[in-house]
């Protein structure tokens, strides 16, 4: 006999299967390599933002990013650390490099668009979502300083290899 379930109960088993292949892969679920293209930035940014700021799929704790671990998060400094992992990253040196190829303009569209790389709050939206299409302000916090850090290393980046001339 089988029983029915519903939206919520599938996307909850998802989550725990997902939550515990990223258990047992050591903290975090292996990606493939990002190719060196302009759009990896946003998807190189999203990646980071997943490992370190929850998903928000509820009102309890364990349901979303709270003002607890925002204040982990500040403390902790991971913003920064993720951002000198970036600089060292030969996958992010590469995903940067593909943006000199780009017109300025051009160039500055992906980087706008990886700094505003964010979700919006439930505030903002109106309702809380069930399915992380939005966020706590504490998470949306979190992710705006993760995108802030990851976007200063890749002007960094970007400074560096146009003032050598690469």
């Amino acid at each position: 006999m089988s029983i029915p379930l519903t939206r919520d109960q599938i996307a909850a088993l998802l989550l725990v299967g997902v939550m515990l292949a990223c258990e047992s892969s050591g903290g975090a679920l292996s990606h493939p390599p990002l190719e060196p293209k302009p759009e990896n930035l946003v998807v190189y940014l999203e990646r980071s933002q997943r490992q370190y700021v929850r998903l928000s799929t509820g009102e309890l704790a364990h349901e979303c990013f709270t003002d607890a671990d925002l204040a982990q998060f500040m403390r902790g400094k991971v913003a920064q650390g993720v951002a000198a992992e970036a600089r060292a990253s030969a996958e992010f040196k590469a995903i940067v490099g593909s943006l000199l190829a780009l017109p300025v303009t051009d160039r500055t569209r992906w980087l706008d668009q990886a700094r505003r790389h964010y979700h919006p709050t439930w505030g903002q939206l109106g309702r809380i979502t069930r399915y992380g299409s939005g966020q706590t302000d504490a998470g949306q916090h979190a992710e705006r300083v993760m995108a802030a850090a990851l976007t200063a290393v890749a002007e960094e980046l970007l400074k560096e290899k146009t003032r050598n001339g690469i």
